[in-house]
């Protein structure tokens, strides 16, 4: 396999990995109630995926995102595409990020867990 094809199916697996992503994300991810659960992931155009453990946060879907891209910047992680998926409970949270998981392993994606949870009462700058 030569690089050029090499790279078009990373960026054809990233986009894969970003429009699963983007299924997971409700439309109405703009405002949290206490009741909602959230999971942060990162991609890399390494073929690498950082997934925090599932949380639960009153902030907004803007404010938990700004604050999951800060982190990885601050532990030198280059993104390509960042989202936090929401969940109504703790169990679909883990469901959502083991169906996450099992998806990118079966395409040869590295899976990293990253320690992260959102400040509670914080808000993003």
């Amino acid at each position: 396999m030569n690089a050029a094809s090499s790279l078009i199916r990373c960026q054809v697996k990233i986009r894969e990995i970003a429009l699963l992503a983007f299924a997971l994300t409700p439309l109405n991810g703009n405002s949290v109630s206490a009741e909602e659960w959230r999971y942060c992931l990162g991609i890399t155009a390494q073929q690498r995926i950082y997934l925090s453990e599932p949380f639960q946060t009153p902030q907004s879907y803007e404010n938990v995102e700004r604050t999951f891209k800060h982190a990885l910047d601050a532990n030198g992680v280059s993104y390509v595409v960042v989202q936090c998926p929401l969940s109504e409970t703790a169990q679909d949270a883990r469901q959502m990020r083991a169906y996450t998981i099992q998806f990118n392993r079966d395409r040869g994606v590295n899976i990293v867990d990253f320690q992260w949870r959102p400040a509670p009462g914080s808000a993003a700058h």
